[in-house]
């Protein structure tokens, strides 16, 4: 016997399974058909020259202040710009102290696990909305935590699921999905120890209102163990004069959650991989204690950059122009999506539309020949979950793929396997591509109409 095979996987790792995961599937089989890859959410143009000129110059700046070792807590540059427009723009009536109630992580996905590793222990819940994006549910059972999970109600429709959305000659809204009150009161309890939410949402684009927020408080008021951990990446990309809301920004709630944020998503830089988390000084220091023991110090360069491009934004009023700039893509991808009998979910933020596919002509939920033959031919990469062989979701989006060249994701990939079948008939298309892009899939997409 190995020495390999006598290594016991720990309960923590083995809890995430030994499936692929979709993004092992879907973006080989995009390279490998050069399709459109309309599935993963990374801005494919380069980032604003002002955002560039920053990072070269602190690349290029030999202090040992920016290109050593910064501070765990965060460069002091990027701590003092974080808390100075936070407190004006998110948190007006909170006096945000840089050096206690900021920290500066390695991107936003390593503040979801640095935040939900601190703040679980073996065995306790965490409630997420569903859809939900992938990374959760596996932060969670890293964590050691139980994933509780908690659909959206698709509201206005008469037919069980989420599913059953309007006819074609119709367009629907992410405003549409709802919040299962009677459903979230059921999950919390004595085990519950956080409550995750995202606004704007992924993948619905989903925008919670201030009544939803306020609700939400109420309904955690008389459960003091459990912490809101507020997602709040795509807190500038908001459409159609939605307004972005802090959870933490509700009276006596700043106390009770932690926000998390991009700089990734905000400058379309996601490979800097510089985020922040925002909360009470009791949970930053916690954090803040561990991470010394995980990454010590995120890069400082990349920090000092973030830090000029927060006070530049301000003054060049980048974040409206931001919304506009987006709003323009999702517009073009929506009518796209609409004029070519797929059932576009209108996003209020964010940079996802999910469609529903129920009324396309000549698609057949089979699994494709052609993926049988790609699987012989050990494409490079490609990895196939057995378990979506037979989905509607997956099987559109392969379909998708070879008879337009377009990839999508379903959408039951950002379920839980006891919720799968509620995504049957949908897919998440991203729109944070260039004009040029969405325009040249619109014209693909133009094929389902003329076949």
């Amino acid at each position: 016997m190995s020495s390999s095979a006598m290594v016991s996987v720990p309960r923590r790792l083995a809890a995430l399974g030994n499936k692929p995961s979709v993004w092992l599937e879907f973006t080989p089989l995009a390279a490998a058909l050069r399709a459109i890859n309309l599935g993963q959410g990374f801005p494919d143009w380069e980032p604003p020259e002002w955002v560039v000129a920053a990072a070269t110059r602190a690349a290029t700046d030999a202090a040992p202040e920016t290109q050593q070792y910064a501070r765990s807590r965060g460069h002091p540059r990027l701590l003092r710009a974080i808390a100075d427009l936070y407190r004006r723009v998110r948190f007006p009536k909170q006096r945000l102290d840089p050096n206690k109630n900021v920290l500066v992580t390695n991107g936003a996905s390593g503040a979801l696990y640095l935040t939900l590793s601190c703040l679980v222990d073996e065995g306790d819940e965490v409630v997420v909305f569903e859809p939900t994006f992938d990374i959760y549910l596996g932060a969670i059972r890293l964590a050691g935590g139980i994933p509780r999970c908690v659909p959206f109600k698709w509201k206005g429709t008469p037919r069980e699921g989420v599913t059953s959305l309007a006819t074609p000659n119709e367009l629907t809204s992410a405003a549409d999905w709802s919040i299962d009150w009677d459903a979230l009161c059921q999950v919390l309890g004595p085990r519950t120890r956080v409550l995750m939410i995202n606004t704007p949402h992924n993948p619905l684009g989903k925008v919670l209102t201030r009544t939803e927020l306020e609700r939400l408080a109420e309904i955690i008021r008389p459960h003091p163990q459990v912490t809101v951990l507020s997602d709040e990446v795509y807190e500038h990309i908001l459409f159609d004069g939605c307004e972005h809301i802090s959870f933490g920004s509700l009276e006596g709630m700043f106390e009770r959650s932690v926000s998390i944020f991009s700089a990734g998503k905000t400058f379309s830089v996601t490979g800097w991989k510089i985020g922040w988390i925002i909360g009470p000084e009791s949970h930053i220091q916690r954090f803040h204690n561990a991470q010394q023991f995980i990454v010590f110090s995120v890069c400082t360069p990349m920090q000092a950059a973030v830090a000029e491009c927060l006070e530049e934004a301000q003054r060049r009023h980048y974040f409206s122009e931001l919304a506009s700039f987006y709003q323009r893509r999702r517009d073009q991808l929506v009518d796209a999506l609409f004029q070519s009998h797929l059932g576009p979910i209108v996003p209020q933020g964010g940079y996802f539309v999910v469609a529903s596919f129920e009324h396309v002509p000549r698609f057949v939920n089979r699994f494709p020949e052609a993926m049988t033959e790609m699987e012989a031919l050990a494409v490079p990469g490609l990895e196939i979950d057995d378990a979506t062989r037979d989905r509607a979701d997956y099987n559109f989006a392969r379909w998708l793929s070879f008879e337009c060249g377009i990839t999508p994701i379903p959408l039951s990939a950002f379920y839980c396997a006891d919720h799968a079948n509620r995504a049957d008939a949908l897919v998440r298309f991203a729109f944070c591509k260039q004009e040029q892009v969405l325009e040249e899939a619109s014209r693909r997409l133009h094929q389902l109409q003329r076949r």
